[in-house]
């Protein structure tokens, strides 16, 4: 059963469908059922959790702040948001234009999908005309969003393929308008949701997030960058392998982030294996190749550096063939890539210390000095004859023992005790012993102090390479210090010339602009007394190519034609070649200045 709400702005009720036709990350698009003026239009309906008050004012800013759009028969290159959708009084999401056709994605790899071919098989890279049509599918995508950058308020962020609808004839509409970033006097009002990686510049791997930092125009031309080369060449411009030590970045993430686009004049040597797609590359006019570099090599590190929408509706454009054109002074004079000075590595391997060997082995034990002339054993001996003798006289004398034998027995023993103890202390070992001691006690602080001042010398030693460290990092920050304001010097030098060169682009470009007004208002004067109603086939051919075009025709004449047709052709023939010579002549004039 159709569902009815209501518009916010206009205070009508709307009937949409029950089901919604697709979906989303965000909500689900309705057909419009009634009234009949918005059947043209469909209604986004967000999901639940994404009806917050700060999305319902940002639906509100953007639907009362409009770029200038430019019209083609009624079509709008930028699906803009028309009104916002309630239902009792909550907020619900908001009605657009419904955007015919099919996604950009299908002409952004080699091959077009099967379900497209029929369709879409003249926009195949394997016709011949099929770069200029791609050419300006180019000009028109980058005319909306030039139409938008205009405003100086709105950023896409997320630009990609899924978000441009194109029509088999070359006709587009960049769709998800509602996630742009909205940016007043330089104050972020409404952030952007989401960005894609893979049409994301550099420095989304950097300080720039969606949704937390405000994110410049020049986010923008990156993205539209990537979409061109891949609808030019069917790959993206990152894709391919590289050589040791780049190898490890695999994901498109990693090169982008760091820079390996495949033709950087810096990097090309780099690679190991480029996609043969990257080879029609060079097919390109040299200027396009230049926009190209510009965006992904110079641009990786300079921001502004990258072409502006503005810049690439001029590149892609056709070219108008009533006059010779102009070289652009960007074409005749190219910049070749800036070789900044190279950063000196220091390798570790150079400054390599080898501890030296310490190991140093402790004095062995004090063993005592045994003297020459010593009598320790006489003293041992003697009390051990004394003991002896002793005990033989208590068990073999005949008298039995009493408390006066034991008497006498312990005076015999103290006595011979006495007599050792005094003779052992008065020998000259003993009085070593102590010496010894001493010695021992000296030799054992003498280790210490060894062992202390040998771990000393360790620790110092090893210490080495984390000075070395220390002093190599110092080194890489003053170098960066010095290469980078080498980088930024050279970087406006070069920044000055491109100014110049790109104001001098716009002066010629106006110059051509000038003379293409001048001789198409030559042409319109001397054709406007010949009547041109009978073959409206060639209106659109400037004038030197209807005058082939006749004569080709008079030559062979379609079976249909009659006579007195073919003779008003011959007539119309002789006046457009008169009118020719006086274009011929009144051109050279406009040229020579």
């Amino acid at each position: 059963m159709p569902k009815k709400v209501r518009l916010g702005i206009a205070g009508v009720s709307i009937q949409i469908e029950d089901k919604p036709f697709a979906a989303g990350g965000e909500g689900e698009l309705y057909h419009i059922i009634s009234p009949a003026k918005y059947r043209s239009s469909v209604a986004k309906i967000y999901f639940p959790e994404k009806r917050t008050i700060k999305q319902a004012k940002k639906i509100q800013y953007l639907i009362q702040n409009p770029p200038e759009l430019a019209l083609h028969e009624g079509h709008q290159a930028v699906v803009w948001l028309q009104d916002s959708v309630y239902e009792n009084d909550t907020f619900l999401g908001f009605i657009m234009p419904f955007a015919k056709g099919a996604k950009l994605e299908i002409l952004c790899s080699n091959r077009i999908p099967k379900s497209y071919i029929n369709s879409w098989k003249r926009f195949s890279l394997k016709q011949s005309a099929s770069r200029d049509l791609r050419l300006k599918i180019c000009f028109n995508i980058a005319t909306a969003v030039y139409q938008i950058h205009k405003t100086q308020k709105y950023v896409l962020v997320d630009l990609k393929p899924e978000n441009v609808i194109i029509q088999p004839n070359g006709l587009v509409s960049i769709v998800d308008i509602d996630s742009v970033q909205v940016v007043e006097n330089g104050r972020l009002v409404y952030p952007a949701r989401v960005a894609t990686p893979e049409f994301s510049p550099p420095e989304y791997y950097g300080e720039a997030k969606p949704g937390k930092t405000i994110i410049f125009e020049t986010w923008d031309r990156f993205s539209l960058a990537v979409i061109f080369y891949k609808m030019l060449f069917g790959i993206h411009p990152y894709a391919g392998s590289s050589l040791p030590p780049l190898d490890k970045h695999v994901s498109l993430q990693d090169k982008i982030e760091h820079g390996l686009f495949v033709h950087s004049p810096a990097k090309k040597q780099s690679f190991k294996v480029i996609p043969p797609p990257h080879q029609a590359f060079y097919d390109l006019p040299v200027h396009l190749q230049n926009l190209f570099i510009r965006c992904f090599d110079y641009g990786h590190t300079n921001l502004y550096e990258r072409p502006t929408a503005n810049e690439w509706c001029w590149g892609t454009t056709p070219r108008p063939p009533l006059i010779a054109m102009r070289k652009l002074p960007s074409m005749a004079l190219p910049m070749q890539a800036i070789q900044y000075t190279p950063a000196i590595s220091l390798s570790s391997s150079d400054a390599n210390i080898q501890l030296p060997n310490l190991q140093a082995s402790p004095p062995p034990n004090f063993r005592y000095k045994r003297f020459k002339n010593d009598k320790l054993g006489i003293t041992k001996i003697t009390a051990a004859s004394v003991v002896l003798l002793s005990i033989l006289w208590v068990w073999i004398r005949p008298v039995p023992f009493s408390s006066i034998t034991f008497v006498q027995l312990l005076s015999i023993f103290g006595t011979g005790g006495l007599i050792a103890a005094v003779d052992y202390y008065s020998l000259p070992i003993v009085k070593d012993k102590s010496l010894a001691e001493a010695f021992k006690k000296k030799v054992g602080n003498q280790k210490r102090e060894k062992r202390q001042a040998i771990t000393n010398k360790i620790r110092n030693i090893q210490r080495l390479p984390q000075t070395e460290k220390e002093t190599q990092n110092a080194f890489y920050q003053s170098q960066s210090k010095i290469l980078q304001e080498e980088r930024v010097e050279v970087d406006k030098i070069v920044g000055k010339y491109r100014q110049f060169v790109a104001k001098k682009d716009q002066e010629v470009l106006k110059l051509n602009q000038n003379e293409l007004d001048k001789v198409q208002a030559i042409e319109q004067n001397l054709t406007s007394s010949l009547n041109l109603a009978a073959i409206k086939e060639i209106s659109f051919l400037p004038l030197p190519e209807k005058v082939i075009w006749l004569k080709q025709k008079i030559e062979r004449p379609d079976l249909d034609d009659s006579k007195e047709f073919l003779t008003s052709l011959s007539a119309l023939q002789k006046g457009l070649e008169r009118a020719g010579e006086k274009f011929d002549i009144e051109r050279k004039k406009v040229s020579e200045f």
